[in-house]
Protein backbone atom coordinates (compact mmCIF):
# COMPACT_ATOMS: atom_id res chain seq x y z
CA UNK A 1 0.00 0.00 0.00
CA UNK A 2 2.52 2.39 -1.16
CA UNK A 3 2.42 6.12 -1.57
CA UNK A 4 1.49 6.84 -5.60
CA UNK A 5 4.49 8.75 -7.44
CA UNK A 6 5.28 9.38 -10.83
CA UNK A 7 7.52 6.71 -11.04
CA UNK A 8 4.93 4.50 -11.92
CA UNK A 9 1.50 5.85 -13.01
CA UNK A 10 -1.93 3.83 -14.42
CA UNK A 11 -5.35 5.51 -16.00
CA UNK A 12 -8.00 3.83 -17.67
CA UNK A 13 -11.60 4.21 -17.86
CA UNK A 14 -14.01 5.93 -15.35
CA UNK A 15 -16.65 3.55 -15.45
CA UNK A 16 -16.66 -0.05 -16.75
CA UNK A 17 -20.10 -3.00 -17.41
CA UNK A 18 -19.85 -5.62 -15.16
CA UNK A 19 -17.46 -7.84 -16.88
CA UNK A 20 -16.36 -6.05 -19.41
CA UNK A 21 -12.54 -5.92 -20.49
CA UNK A 22 -11.05 -2.53 -20.45
CA UNK A 23 -7.64 -1.33 -21.36
CA UNK A 24 -4.93 0.39 -18.88
CA UNK A 25 -2.58 2.49 -19.66
CA UNK A 26 0.85 2.35 -17.67
CA UNK A 27 3.30 4.75 -17.59
CA UNK A 28 6.70 4.70 -16.01
CA UNK A 29 9.55 7.80 -15.21
CA UNK A 30 12.44 6.45 -13.29
CA UNK A 31 15.84 7.62 -14.63
CA UNK A 32 17.33 5.05 -12.17
CA UNK A 33 16.34 2.53 -14.21
CA UNK A 34 19.54 1.08 -16.54
CA UNK A 35 19.99 -1.52 -18.56
CA UNK A 36 19.45 -5.06 -16.57
CA UNK A 37 17.56 -3.07 -13.67
CA UNK A 38 14.21 -4.29 -12.33
CA UNK A 39 11.30 -3.04 -10.81
CA UNK A 40 8.30 -3.97 -8.67
CA UNK A 41 4.80 -2.36 -8.27
CA UNK A 42 0.81 -2.80 -8.37
CA UNK A 43 -1.97 -1.39 -10.19
CA UNK A 44 -4.74 -1.06 -7.47
CA UNK A 45 -8.22 -1.61 -8.97
CA UNK A 46 -11.19 -0.68 -7.04
CA UNK A 47 -15.20 -0.64 -7.84
CA UNK A 48 -15.16 3.34 -6.56
CA UNK A 49 -13.14 5.84 -5.12
CA UNK A 50 -14.76 5.27 -1.82
CA UNK A 51 -14.35 1.02 -2.30
CA UNK A 52 -12.77 -0.50 0.97
CA UNK A 53 -12.51 -4.06 -1.86
CA UNK A 54 -9.63 -3.90 -4.39
CA UNK A 55 -7.42 -5.96 -6.86
CA UNK A 56 -3.87 -5.48 -6.44
CA UNK A 57 -2.42 -6.58 -10.15
CA UNK A 58 1.30 -6.92 -9.97
CA UNK A 59 3.46 -5.27 -12.62
CA UNK A 60 7.01 -6.15 -12.87
CA UNK A 61 9.55 -3.69 -15.70
CA UNK A 62 13.04 -4.80 -16.74
CA UNK A 63 14.92 -2.43 -18.72
CA UNK A 64 16.62 -3.97 -21.31
CA UNK A 65 16.99 -0.67 -23.16
CA UNK A 66 20.37 1.25 -22.93
CA UNK A 67 19.37 4.81 -24.63
CA UNK A 68 18.39 8.03 -22.31
CA UNK A 69 15.05 9.21 -22.76
CA UNK A 70 14.16 12.96 -23.47
CA UNK A 71 13.19 15.52 -20.57
CA UNK A 72 12.02 18.85 -20.72
CA UNK A 73 13.60 20.73 -17.76
CA UNK A 74 11.56 23.50 -15.89
CA UNK A 75 13.52 26.40 -14.35
CA UNK A 76 15.07 25.60 -11.15
CA UNK A 77 13.57 21.78 -11.25
CA UNK A 78 16.38 19.60 -10.53
CA UNK A 79 16.31 16.17 -12.49
CA UNK A 80 18.08 13.35 -11.21
CA UNK A 81 19.90 11.17 -13.58
CA UNK A 82 21.63 7.97 -13.44
CA UNK A 83 24.56 7.33 -16.10
CA UNK A 84 26.53 3.57 -16.40
CA UNK A 85 30.23 4.39 -16.82
CA UNK A 86 31.60 6.39 -19.72
CA UNK A 87 28.05 7.82 -20.88
CA UNK A 88 26.16 10.84 -21.45
CA UNK A 89 22.89 11.62 -21.38
CA UNK A 90 22.05 13.93 -24.81
CA UNK A 91 18.42 14.40 -24.26
CA UNK A 92 18.12 16.90 -21.19
CA UNK A 93 17.11 20.14 -22.64
CA UNK A 94 15.88 23.65 -21.43
CA UNK A 95 14.58 26.55 -23.37
CA UNK A 96 16.40 29.81 -22.60
CA UNK A 97 13.50 33.06 -22.99
CA UNK A 98 14.70 36.14 -25.30
CA UNK A 99 14.43 38.56 -21.85
CA UNK A 100 16.70 35.99 -19.75
CA UNK A 101 20.23 37.10 -19.52
CA UNK A 102 22.32 34.30 -17.62
CA UNK A 103 21.40 31.12 -16.70
CA UNK A 104 23.10 29.11 -14.00
CA UNK A 105 23.78 24.90 -15.28
CA UNK A 106 24.43 22.57 -12.42
CA UNK A 107 24.92 19.00 -11.14
CA UNK A 108 24.59 18.31 -7.79
CA UNK A 109 24.47 15.24 -5.03
CA UNK A 110 26.77 13.72 -7.88
CA UNK A 111 28.29 10.28 -6.37
CA UNK A 112 31.05 10.46 -8.54
CA UNK A 113 32.53 12.55 -11.20
CA UNK A 114 30.14 13.76 -13.42
CA UNK A 115 31.13 16.60 -15.56
CA UNK A 116 29.47 18.72 -17.58
CA UNK A 117 28.76 20.78 -21.18
CA UNK A 118 26.17 22.69 -22.32
CA UNK A 119 25.01 23.42 -26.34
CA UNK A 120 22.81 25.46 -27.87
CA UNK A 121 20.53 24.51 -31.47
CA UNK A 122 18.52 27.80 -32.66
CA UNK A 123 16.10 25.85 -34.32
CA UNK A 124 15.15 23.10 -33.39
CA UNK A 125 13.32 19.82 -35.12
CA UNK A 126 10.09 18.39 -33.44
CA UNK A 127 8.14 17.33 -31.63
CA UNK A 128 10.25 14.71 -30.70
CA UNK A 129 13.79 15.70 -29.34
CA UNK A 130 17.36 15.23 -31.55
CA UNK A 131 20.39 14.47 -29.30
CA UNK A 132 22.57 17.16 -28.83
CA UNK A 133 25.42 18.38 -30.46
CA UNK A 134 28.91 17.37 -29.42
CA UNK A 135 30.79 18.66 -26.91
CA UNK A 136 32.27 22.02 -28.64
CA UNK A 137 35.22 21.42 -26.04
CA UNK A 138 34.33 26.04 -25.38
CA UNK A 139 35.53 27.07 -21.94
CA UNK A 140 32.94 28.97 -21.33
CA UNK A 141 30.13 25.96 -21.67
CA UNK A 142 31.87 23.14 -20.07
CA UNK A 143 32.17 22.22 -16.53
CA UNK A 144 35.26 19.45 -16.73
CA UNK A 145 36.74 19.12 -12.91
CA UNK A 146 37.61 16.84 -10.34
CA UNK A 147 34.14 17.45 -8.90
CA UNK A 148 31.12 15.61 -9.20
CA UNK A 149 29.28 18.99 -8.69
CA UNK A 150 29.63 21.15 -11.53
CA UNK A 151 28.08 24.95 -11.69
CA UNK A 152 28.46 26.94 -15.20
CA UNK A 153 27.00 29.93 -15.73
CA UNK A 154 26.36 31.58 -19.25
CA UNK A 155 25.63 34.96 -19.89
CA UNK A 156 26.58 37.76 -22.36
CA UNK A 157 27.55 36.75 -25.65
CA UNK A 158 28.06 33.30 -25.00
CA UNK A 159 24.02 33.16 -23.94
CA UNK A 160 21.18 33.12 -26.89
CA UNK A 161 17.62 32.73 -26.55
CA UNK A 162 16.57 28.56 -27.60
CA UNK A 163 17.19 25.49 -27.42
CA UNK A 164 20.26 24.52 -25.28
CA UNK A 165 21.13 21.10 -24.21
CA UNK A 166 22.42 20.40 -20.75
CA UNK A 167 24.61 17.09 -20.88
CA UNK A 168 26.61 15.33 -17.99
CA UNK A 169 29.25 12.68 -18.38
CA UNK A 170 30.16 10.17 -16.16
CA UNK A 171 33.89 10.09 -16.58
CA UNK A 172 34.26 8.60 -12.92
CA UNK A 173 34.69 4.75 -13.77
CA UNK A 174 31.44 3.14 -12.05
CA UNK A 175 27.69 3.91 -12.49
CA UNK A 176 27.16 7.56 -10.81
CA UNK A 177 24.42 9.48 -9.92
CA UNK A 178 23.57 12.70 -10.05
CA UNK A 179 20.61 15.85 -9.99
CA UNK A 180 20.71 18.38 -13.34
CA UNK A 181 19.80 22.27 -13.14
CA UNK A 182 18.59 25.05 -14.92
CA UNK A 183 18.11 28.19 -13.42
CA UNK A 184 17.48 31.83 -15.06
CA UNK A 185 19.34 33.84 -12.74
CA UNK A 186 19.22 37.13 -14.56
CA UNK A 187 16.73 38.47 -16.85
CA UNK A 188 14.91 41.40 -18.29
CA UNK A 189 11.26 42.79 -19.24
CA UNK A 190 8.82 39.57 -19.38
CA UNK A 191 7.32 40.30 -22.87
CA UNK A 192 3.80 40.81 -21.69
CA UNK A 193 2.36 37.75 -22.18
CA UNK A 194 -0.94 37.55 -23.46
CA UNK A 195 -3.57 34.59 -22.34
CA UNK A 196 -5.58 33.37 -25.32
CA UNK A 197 -5.17 30.25 -27.73
CA UNK A 198 -1.90 28.70 -28.86
CA UNK A 199 -1.03 26.63 -31.72
CA UNK A 200 1.43 25.29 -34.21
CA UNK A 201 0.38 26.16 -37.04
CA UNK A 202 2.49 23.47 -39.20
CA UNK A 203 1.15 20.84 -37.14
CA UNK A 204 -2.84 22.40 -36.45
CA UNK A 205 -5.49 20.86 -35.75
CA UNK A 206 -4.44 21.23 -32.14
CA UNK A 207 -3.05 23.06 -29.30
CA UNK A 208 -3.10 24.83 -25.55
CA UNK A 209 -6.00 27.05 -24.51
CA UNK A 210 -3.64 29.50 -21.64
CA UNK A 211 -6.42 31.24 -19.43
CA UNK A 212 -5.34 33.52 -16.43
CA UNK A 213 -7.04 33.36 -13.30
CA UNK A 214 -7.29 35.05 -10.13
CA UNK A 215 -7.78 39.08 -9.97
CA UNK A 216 -8.51 41.19 -12.47
CA UNK A 217 -5.50 42.61 -13.66
CA UNK A 218 -3.14 40.80 -11.19
CA UNK A 219 -3.64 37.05 -11.79
CA UNK A 220 -1.97 34.61 -9.52
CA UNK A 221 -2.63 31.24 -11.29
CA UNK A 222 -2.96 29.95 -14.77
CA UNK A 223 -5.11 27.39 -16.06
CA UNK A 224 -4.58 25.55 -19.37
CA UNK A 225 -6.40 22.85 -21.51
CA UNK A 226 -4.59 21.30 -24.26
CA UNK A 227 -6.89 19.63 -26.50
CA UNK A 228 -4.72 16.44 -27.89
CA UNK A 229 -5.10 12.76 -29.14
CA UNK A 230 -4.53 9.90 -28.23
CA UNK A 231 -2.56 7.17 -30.04
CA UNK A 232 -5.34 5.70 -31.82
CA UNK A 233 -6.26 9.45 -33.30
CA UNK A 234 -9.31 9.97 -31.10
CA UNK A 235 -9.32 13.35 -29.03
CA UNK A 236 -8.40 13.67 -25.24
CA UNK A 237 -7.84 16.65 -23.22
CA UNK A 238 -5.07 17.62 -20.13
CA UNK A 239 -5.97 19.68 -17.45
CA UNK A 240 -3.22 22.13 -15.52
CA UNK A 241 -2.96 24.96 -13.14
CA UNK A 242 -0.19 26.71 -10.79
CA UNK A 243 1.02 29.85 -10.02
CA UNK A 244 1.61 32.54 -12.15
CA UNK A 245 5.72 33.01 -14.03
CA UNK A 246 7.79 34.28 -11.60
CA UNK A 247 10.13 37.41 -13.41
CA UNK A 248 11.82 34.60 -15.56
CA UNK A 249 8.66 33.84 -17.28
CA UNK A 250 8.45 30.11 -17.55
CA UNK A 251 5.79 27.93 -16.43
CA UNK A 252 5.66 24.93 -14.82
CA UNK A 253 2.55 23.12 -13.98
CA UNK A 254 1.37 19.33 -13.03
CA UNK A 255 -0.63 17.78 -16.47
CA UNK A 256 -3.55 15.82 -15.44
CA UNK A 257 -5.48 12.85 -16.85
CA UNK A 258 -9.29 13.24 -15.76
CA UNK A 259 -12.04 10.75 -16.30
CA UNK A 260 -15.52 10.71 -15.20
CA UNK A 261 -17.05 7.87 -13.16
CA UNK A 262 -20.94 9.27 -13.42
CA UNK A 263 -20.83 11.42 -10.90
CA UNK A 264 -17.01 12.85 -10.53
CA UNK A 265 -14.01 12.99 -12.19
CA UNK A 266 -11.19 11.17 -10.68
CA UNK A 267 -7.62 13.12 -11.90
CA UNK A 268 -4.04 11.23 -12.19
CA UNK A 269 -0.61 13.28 -12.40
CA UNK A 270 0.71 11.56 -15.66
CA UNK A 271 3.29 14.62 -16.30
CA UNK A 272 4.08 18.44 -16.64
CA UNK A 273 3.76 21.28 -19.22
CA UNK A 274 6.30 23.52 -19.38
CA UNK A 275 5.48 27.38 -21.41
CA UNK A 276 8.20 29.64 -22.26
CA UNK A 277 7.18 33.24 -23.19
CA UNK A 278 9.24 33.99 -26.42
CA UNK A 279 6.74 37.17 -26.95
CA UNK A 280 3.84 38.38 -26.24
CA UNK A 281 1.78 36.24 -28.28
CA UNK A 282 4.61 33.26 -29.19
CA UNK A 283 5.54 30.73 -26.69
CA UNK A 284 7.30 27.00 -26.37
CA UNK A 285 5.38 24.65 -25.30
CA UNK A 286 6.91 21.75 -23.59
CA UNK A 287 5.58 18.50 -22.44
CA UNK A 288 6.36 15.38 -19.90
CA UNK A 289 3.80 12.81 -20.44
CA UNK A 290 3.34 9.61 -19.38
CA UNK A 291 7.27 9.26 -19.62
CA UNK A 292 7.94 10.43 -22.96
CA UNK A 293 8.72 14.33 -23.93
CA UNK A 294 8.49 16.60 -26.67
CA UNK A 295 7.52 20.49 -28.13
CA UNK A 296 5.86 22.45 -30.35
CA UNK A 297 6.93 26.14 -30.80
CA UNK A 298 3.24 28.28 -30.81
CA UNK A 299 1.27 31.48 -31.73
CA UNK A 300 -1.48 33.16 -30.60
CA UNK A 301 -4.57 32.20 -32.59
CA UNK A 302 -8.17 34.74 -32.83
CA UNK A 303 -8.00 37.54 -30.36
CA UNK A 304 -9.10 40.80 -31.79
CA UNK A 305 -11.79 42.91 -30.56
CA UNK A 306 -15.23 41.62 -28.64
CA UNK A 307 -18.26 41.55 -30.84
CA UNK A 308 -21.29 43.83 -29.70
CA UNK A 309 -23.99 42.69 -27.60
CA UNK A 310 -26.79 44.97 -26.35
CA UNK A 311 -24.92 47.91 -27.97
CA UNK A 312 -21.93 46.67 -25.65
CA UNK A 313 -18.62 45.08 -25.80
CA UNK A 314 -19.06 41.25 -24.61
CA UNK A 315 -15.85 40.23 -23.47
CA UNK A 316 -16.41 36.42 -22.22
CA UNK A 317 -14.07 34.46 -23.99
CA UNK A 318 -12.19 32.05 -21.63
CA UNK A 319 -12.51 28.83 -20.01
CA UNK A 320 -16.63 28.10 -18.10
CA UNK A 321 -17.53 25.84 -15.66
CA UNK A 322 -20.63 24.21 -14.06
CA UNK A 323 -20.12 24.67 -10.05
CA UNK A 324 -22.84 22.75 -9.34
CA UNK A 325 -21.33 19.99 -11.05
CA UNK A 326 -17.65 20.70 -11.60
CA UNK A 327 -15.00 18.51 -13.26
CA UNK A 328 -15.65 19.30 -17.06
CA UNK A 329 -15.96 22.45 -18.38
CA UNK A 330 -15.81 24.82 -21.67
CA UNK A 331 -13.46 27.29 -23.97
CA UNK A 332 -15.75 30.07 -25.11
CA UNK A 333 -14.34 32.27 -27.58
CA UNK A 334 -16.46 35.49 -29.27
CA UNK A 335 -14.66 37.52 -31.67
CA UNK A 336 -15.85 40.84 -32.80
CA UNK A 337 -15.17 42.71 -36.24
CA UNK A 338 -16.18 42.18 -40.05
CA UNK A 339 -16.61 39.02 -39.83
CA UNK A 340 -17.72 37.88 -35.63
CA UNK A 341 -17.22 34.51 -34.93
CA UNK A 342 -17.83 32.42 -31.51
CA UNK A 343 -16.31 29.43 -30.84
CA UNK A 344 -17.14 26.80 -28.07
CA UNK A 345 -15.30 23.46 -27.24
CA UNK A 346 -16.79 21.65 -24.42
CA UNK A 347 -14.24 19.41 -22.69
CA UNK A 348 -16.56 16.29 -21.70
CA UNK A 349 -16.51 12.24 -21.33
CA UNK A 350 -17.68 9.38 -23.25
CA UNK A 351 -19.82 6.55 -22.39
CA UNK A 352 -16.61 4.87 -20.49
CA UNK A 353 -15.51 8.12 -18.60
CA UNK A 354 -12.27 9.27 -21.17
CA UNK A 355 -11.57 12.68 -21.58
CA UNK A 356 -13.07 14.18 -24.75
CA UNK A 357 -13.26 17.03 -26.44
CA UNK A 358 -15.68 18.49 -29.18
CA UNK A 359 -15.97 21.30 -31.58
CA UNK A 360 -18.59 23.78 -32.85
CA UNK A 361 -17.98 27.64 -34.63
CA UNK A 362 -20.33 29.63 -36.08
CA UNK A 363 -21.05 33.28 -36.85
CA UNK A 364 -21.82 35.56 -34.39
CA UNK A 365 -25.53 36.22 -33.43
CA UNK A 366 -27.24 36.95 -30.30
CA UNK A 367 -30.44 35.17 -31.06
CA UNK A 368 -28.70 31.65 -32.08
CA UNK A 369 -27.40 30.23 -29.12
CA UNK A 370 -26.77 26.62 -30.63
CA UNK A 371 -23.76 24.97 -32.23
CA UNK A 372 -23.54 21.85 -34.19
CA UNK A 373 -20.89 19.98 -32.63
CA UNK A 374 -18.27 17.29 -34.11
CA UNK A 375 -15.44 15.36 -32.26
CA UNK A 376 -12.42 14.90 -34.37
CA UNK A 377 -9.66 12.34 -35.19
CA UNK A 378 -6.40 13.59 -35.60
CA UNK A 379 -2.25 13.13 -34.45
CA UNK A 380 -0.97 12.19 -30.63
CA UNK A 381 1.89 14.48 -29.46
CA UNK A 382 4.91 13.06 -30.55
CA UNK A 383 3.07 11.79 -34.06
CA UNK A 384 3.59 13.10 -37.15
CA UNK A 385 0.73 15.64 -38.23
CA UNK A 386 -2.19 13.85 -40.40
CA UNK A 387 -5.42 15.50 -41.59
CA UNK A 388 -8.33 15.65 -39.21
CA UNK A 389 -11.51 13.73 -39.66
CA UNK A 390 -14.55 14.93 -37.99
CA UNK A 391 -17.75 13.01 -36.70
CA UNK A 392 -21.27 14.50 -36.24
CA UNK A 393 -21.56 14.75 -31.92
CA UNK A 394 -24.75 16.13 -30.95
CA UNK A 395 -25.31 20.13 -30.12
CA UNK A 396 -24.25 22.54 -27.36
CA UNK A 397 -25.76 25.77 -26.44
CA UNK A 398 -24.93 29.36 -24.54
CA UNK A 399 -26.86 31.54 -23.45
CA UNK A 400 -25.71 35.20 -23.15
CA UNK A 401 -26.31 38.04 -20.85
CA UNK A 402 -25.40 41.49 -20.52
CA UNK A 403 -21.61 40.75 -20.73
CA UNK A 404 -22.04 37.60 -19.34
CA UNK A 405 -22.96 33.81 -19.98
CA UNK A 406 -25.00 32.16 -18.05
CA UNK A 407 -25.94 28.91 -19.11
CA UNK A 408 -24.04 26.01 -21.25
CA UNK A 409 -25.17 22.43 -22.30
CA UNK A 410 -24.45 19.94 -24.69
CA UNK A 411 -26.63 16.85 -26.04
CA UNK A 412 -24.04 14.61 -27.82
CA UNK A 413 -24.04 11.47 -29.22
CA UNK A 414 -20.44 9.58 -29.81
CA UNK A 415 -20.15 8.13 -33.01
CA UNK A 416 -17.81 6.40 -35.16
CA UNK A 417 -14.76 5.52 -32.60
CA UNK A 418 -16.28 6.64 -29.45
CA UNK A 419 -19.22 5.50 -27.57
CA UNK A 420 -21.87 6.63 -25.36
CA UNK A 421 -23.31 10.11 -24.70
CA UNK A 422 -22.74 13.24 -22.38
CA UNK A 423 -25.62 15.37 -21.74
CA UNK A 424 -25.72 18.19 -19.06
CA UNK A 425 -27.79 21.50 -19.07
CA UNK A 426 -26.01 23.46 -16.25
CA UNK A 427 -25.47 27.23 -15.27
CA UNK A 428 -21.60 28.31 -15.73
CA UNK A 429 -19.49 30.54 -14.22
CA UNK A 430 -16.24 32.19 -15.61
CA UNK A 431 -13.38 30.34 -13.99
CA UNK A 432 -10.89 33.41 -16.27
CA UNK A 433 -9.95 36.59 -16.31
CA UNK A 434 -11.92 38.72 -18.52
CA UNK A 435 -9.13 39.51 -21.54
CA UNK A 436 -10.11 43.23 -22.13
CA UNK A 437 -11.01 41.99 -25.81
CA UNK A 438 -7.23 41.24 -26.56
Amino acid sequence: QGTDNRSLVATGPGSVAQNASFRIRLGYDDPSMVAGTQRWGYVLIKSGASATGAALMPVTLKRTGSTFEPFALANGAGRPVTLPTGTKHERLYFDVPPHATAVQFATSDSSGNVDLYVARVASPTGPAIAAAPADANNPALRAFTASGNETLTVSGGNLAPGRWYVVPVNNSGVTASATVTATVTAQGARPGFLSGQYVNTARDGHGIFVDFAGPQGAPDQWVTVWYTYLEDNTPTWYYSQGASPTAAGIWKAELFRVTWDGDSTHAVDVGDVIITETGTQAMTFNFNLDGRSGFEPMLRAGGGTCPSFNAANLDVSGHWYSPDLPGFGYTYLATGGSNPQEVFIPYVYDGSGFPRWLYGQKDFASANNSFNLQWFSGFSPLAARVGLTGTAAGTGTRTLATNNVTNMSVSSTFGGALVGTWAQNLAVSQLSQRKNCL
